[in-house]
């Protein structure tokens, strides 16, 4: 098969290698849609990993979904021909984590796409447990947007948004549109704050209230009951503080990768509460994201605006990259 390799920063190369072969309990699934994540723009332009494995690295792309064509011993569940969302998170299942159900915080957790070999290549070697049968109302496209999605599920319970409050989402990509939406859905009234017209269009399209283009010069908003950061980057939690009103909470979903201030005088006179917000549980949150998604009450089609086959990885990490060049929101691979 073809699969995307990492050589180095900014060095993919699309390489023929051995098709995987199911072992006891997984399927390979021949995939028909990638998304371009945040962390795997990391990963091509400074060679930042979750679990830092030795170059040449496996196909990155953790959201992604396409058809079963091989099941290993014991896998009953699954048929060739099924069409499949891959829930990349691969949790031990045995340590206490695990067993509350905090799987995103197994201290042996892998990612498809991040430790193994993911998205970004023809087929995708994952086990039949990270497997979920798709119903007929939901394409290949929304659902390798599930993780996405199901990333949203967890901050509105990690930071819950009570109905006729306030919310303030800073971020305009996948994960702040969907958290948006579910705000929306919890009875809130949704600022989305963003710095380019087109995705703060499309958030207004979804059902936001109110958009503010940072971009344009707009005032960013204040005394919100409740902040999702989910952007990422240097000076975005300082934004989130500037954001929330007394009594306040904030979720920190977008990641940063240098130290951040927090500066108390200002956040403890209003009491201010900071929850960090890293992926979901893996299973039912996951199944959450997938029902939403099936039956329409949260969308995220509208933010896929570029696609492109495998073979043209490198040009979609450009896309990817430099959004203000290309005006790209969520570039969806091909294979």
């Amino acid at each position: 098969m073809l699969a995307a390799r990492f050589h180095g920063p900014r060095d993919i190369r699309i390489e023929k290698v051995a098709d995987p072969e199911p072992g006891p309990g997984e399927a390979v699934v021949r995939v028909r849609a990638a998304g371009i994540c945040g962390g795997d723009l990391h990963e091509c332009r400074a060679g930042r990993q979750l679990y830092p494995t030795p170059y040449p690295r496996p196909a990155q792309g953790h959201e992604l979904a396409g058809d079963v064509v091989a099941v290993g011993p014991g896998v009953t569940a699954l048929d060739s021909g099924d069409r499949v969302a891959v829930q990349p998170m691969i949790s031990c299942g045995e340590c206490d984590l695990c067993r509350r159900g905090n799987t995103a915080l197994c201290p042996r957790l892998e990612h498809i796409g991040v430790a193994r070999s993911g998205g970004f290549a023809e087929l995708c070697l994952a086990p039949a447990k990270n497997l979920y049968r798709l119903p007929p109302e939901v394409g290949y496209e929304a659902a390798a947007l599930l993780d996405c999605t199901a990333v949203a599920v967890h901050a509105v319970r990690r930071v819950p948004v009570p109905t006729g409050a306030h919310a303030v989402v800073l971020g305009t990509g996948a994960i702040g549109q969907a958290v948006a939406q579910l705000a929306r859905l919890a009875g809130a009234r949704v600022t989305v704050v963003g710095t380019r017209p087109g995705p703060l269009e499309v958030a207004r399209g979804l059902g936001a209230d109110r958009t503010v283009d940072l971009g344009a010069g707009e005032q960013p908003p204040d005394g919100a009951d409740v902040v999702f950061e989910t952007a990422g980057g240097s000076g975005q939690i300082a934004r989130a503080l500037a954001a929330a009103g007394p009594g306040g909470s904030i979720g920190i979903v977008g990641e940063s990768f240098e130290p951040e201030a927090i500066d108390p005088a200002g956040a403890m006179p209003r009491e201010l509460t900071i929850a960090f917000v890293w992926s979901h549980d893996g299973r039912s949150e996951y199944l959450r994201a997938l029902a939403l998604t099936a039956s329409g009450q949260v969308t995220l089609a509208p933010i896929v605006t570029h696609r492109y086959p495998l073979a043209e990885l490198p040009a979609a990490f450009e896309a990817a990259s430099d959004r203000a060049r290309s005006g790209a929101i969520k570039v969806m691979v091909t294979p």
